[in-house]
């Protein structure tokens, strides 16, 4: 009896040093990661299969598609502890970033040339091996320019191109 009683506390012990070595979401994002763009390619036909699209939404799918997933195959998405590099065929972009205290979001900002950009995106997944995000249309969204005060969220569509998949760039 006693045996099986220390085989229990044995168990438990590692149990609770395996969760406690887990890594936080925040540790999982840093590193370098690269669009899947096959599986989002099979996720917008999916999408266009299941989901009830006029004829003129279909053909912006099907273009935004060939545009988007085009331009995604060499881009990659950096994090590190203290900001963010996007790369895209010898264009690049810098910023900060941050998580939310519920683990459920990132928040993008940078500046371009006139103005501070901010982007929110919504994990749907993350692990060390992938990592999902939902382009979210509405603020905090925003554009500021110098001049001005006012916030604008910028144009876009609420597609199935918003759902970004990544994975781990091999070296």
């Amino acid at each position: 009896m006693k045996n099986y009683i220390k085989i229990a506390v044995l168990l438990l012990l590692a149990l609770a040093f395996n969760a406690c070595k887990s890594k936080k979401p925040e540790e999982m994002l840093v590193g370098t990661w690269q669009f899947d763009t096959a599986a989002m390619n099979q996720a917008l036909d999916e999408a266009l299969k299941t989901q009830e699209w006029g004829a003129e939404q279909k053909m912006l799918i099907e273009m935004l598609k060939m545009q988007t997933l085009d331009g995604l195959q060499k881009a990659t998405l950096t994090f590190e502890p203290k900001g963010f590099l996007w790369q895209n065929e010898g264009a690049s972009l810098k910023g900060q970033w941050a998580i939310s205290e519920d683990n459920k979001s990132i928040l993008l900002t940078f500046q371009l040339p006139q103005q501070t950009y901010t982007q929110k995106l919504d994990i749907e997944e993350i692990s060390e091996k992938k990592l999902i995000l939902f382009v979210i249309d509405d603020a905090p969204n925003t554009q500021t320019t110098p001049d001005s005060t006012d916030k604008q969220a910028p144009f876009q569509l609420n597609l199935p191109t918003n759902r970004w998949v990544l994975t781990p760039k091999q070296q």
